[in-house]
């Protein structure tokens, strides 16, 4: 019995991955059971007991360093925490806060006694004594996010502003970013608890002090899949207040834990170095609906899957390839020049690493099948270049090649020269560089599969598709429908987004050629 292939181990340990990590985000939405014979922790909120809300701004992230600078934002004396709830305020930023410095927010979950009933807007030092009674729940958020400034577009021509020079890495300081929306969640749900084997991602959310040991003070979270970069407001010296909305939602004990996981998730991204544009774009996948997300993930592994297979049968293709005949080389040249225009727009424009990461392995694969086409042999001890003899064969190929690039060139010339002069004089741009990078981009994504069409005029000619690699193109095809959905779901640049569905016109028409 043969052992299995690298293509099957490498399908079923992705499969047996994605199907262990959704049993396991599946069981997050059952609370362990707790034996009757056991003791049990229960939510302090099973009672149903009135509490009131308190939220105070601070531009430190513990009140208890300093006091002087805290402000009352909002209480709500009568909260009903079964239904969701959203208020319309306007903030105030501190001094330090328009001079680059920061902001939190601070909530205050706290249980109703009989004193309060008399009570109206309260101030700040009896939100900071009630937040000493048992079973009080309180969350620091910042509402402050640093980050580097955007570049601005303009007129390259016409326009009295001259392009900077691009500055250095340690010029260009993170700027003051402000959060004008906060929506916070309370578990609601009614739930018992095991003392032993308490999960630990609820037992680090438990406040205290706390009335009774059996006792979960109620569980607070913020949600932070609507913290996104395009809602946040740049802040300035001059920016005294700005509108900012309060939303609640009640949550489910499930929807809590899972929510939970997926915030430390984003943090362990930043330690690996993701950006905070490629945690903002994870973000968004959050905001579908369950089954949306369900489907997303899935086919998000599927991705991976195919994206592997297709490197890996591409490189076999290559790597066993003796002669050219049947290929266009011009297309090669094209393939991996596009690749590497992509790969560079794709990087500048701080995509999903989803999206240019394998998009860079692409681009270098391109560029080592030139070698082959061209049978190249590099000498690294001698820092020498040999080149190899075509046969008579391959002459014909190439001379067929060349006939049916001459045809395209006299197409695609005009176009690229009329889109060069539109960009520039209709199209805002951070640089002349970033014009010369969207004019190539724009030319790769809008008229590259017409380079494509050399390959289709050369299986034409010969009658023949046996010396294309179908396995890589098969496993290619799968993620060009894959790219598709993720055109409607994952963050990228619209001419990206539309050559996803270009691919498919192309590979329609080599699939009538098989045929």
């Amino acid at each position: 019995m043969q052992p299995p292939s690298l293509t099957t181990a490498a399908t079923v340990a992705f499969v047996a991955y994605f199907m262990y990590s959704m049993w396991g985000l599946a069981k997050m939405f059952w609370p362990p059971e707790c034996p009757a014979s056991e003791k049990c922790m229960k939510s302090c909120l099973n009672e149903e007991p009135d509490y009131q809300v308190a939220f105070v701004t601070s531009v430190y992230e513990n009140l208890n360093i300093q006091r002087r600078d805290i402000r009352l934002l909002d209480h709500w004396a009568s909260f009903d925490y079964s239904q969701p709830f959203e208020k319309e305020l306007n903030i105030t930023l501190p001094e330090a806060t328009r001079k680059n410095g920061t902001m939190f927010l601070h909530i205050f979950f706290v249980p109703v006694q009989k004193s309060d009933k008399n009570l109206g807007q309260e101030s700040v030092d009896g939100v900071l004594r009630k937040a000493s009674r048992p079973n009080t729940a309180y969350l620091s958020y910042p509402l402050i996010l640093h980050r580097e400034p955007d570049p601005e577009a303009f007129q390259l021509l016409g326009s009295e502003k001259k392009p900077d020079k691009k500055p250095s890495a340690e010029v260009v300081q993170p700027v003051s970013h402000f959060k004008p929306t906060l929506t916070f969640n309370v578990v609601t749900e009614k739930f018992l608890l095991p003392v032993v084997g308490l999960p630990q991602d609820v037992a680090v959310m438990i406040s205290y002090p706390r009335s009774d040991p059996l006792s979960i003070p109620p569980l607070l979270s913020v949600d932070f899949s609507g913290d996104r970069l395009a809602s946040q407001v740049r802040v300035n010296t001059s920016m005294l207040t700005h509108p900012f909305t309060l939303k609640y939602a009640p949550i489910s004990f499930g929807k809590f834990r899972v929510w939970r996981q997926f915030e430390l998730s984003l943090i362990t991204l930043k330690g690996f170095g993701f950006g905070a544009k490629d945690v903002d774009e994870v973000k968004s996948i959050f905001e579908m609906n369950p089954t949306l997300l369900f489907v997303t993930m899935f086919v998000s592994v599927c991705h991976l899957v195919f994206d592997f297979l297709a490197f890996k049968n591409d490189v076999e293709f290559w790597r066993g390839r003796r002669n050219i005949v049947g290929v266009s080389t011009r297309a090669l040249i094209w393939r991996a020049f596009s690749q590497a225009v992509v790969f560079v727009y794709l990087w500048s424009e701080e995509s999903s690493l989803l999206i240019w990461i394998p998009s860079g392995i692409a681009a270098v694969i391109e560029l080592w099948k030139l070698t082959k086409a061209f049978k190249i042999e590099l000498n690294l001890r001698s820092f020498s270049v040999k080149f190899g003899v075509r046969s008579s064969d391959e002459e014909k190929s190439s001379k067929m090649d060349k006939m049916g690039m001459t045809y395209l060139g006299y197409l695609l010339a005009p176009l690229v020269v009329g889109y060069s002069i539109y960009s520039l004089l209709y199209t805002p741009h951070k640089s002349w560089g970033s014009w010369v990078m969207q004019v190539l981009v724009g030319f790769v994504y809008g008229f590259g599969f017409l380079f494509m069409f050399p390959q289709l005029f050369l299986n034409y000619q010969l009658k023949s598709v046996a010396h294309l690699p179908w396995r890589a193109f098969t496993y290619k095809a799968f993620n060009t429908f894959i790219d598709d959905l993720f055109a409607f779901v994952i963050t990228m640049p619209t001419l990206h987004r539309v050559a996803c569905f270009r691919d498919d016109v192309v590979f329609l028409i080599y699939l009538y050629q098989r045929w």
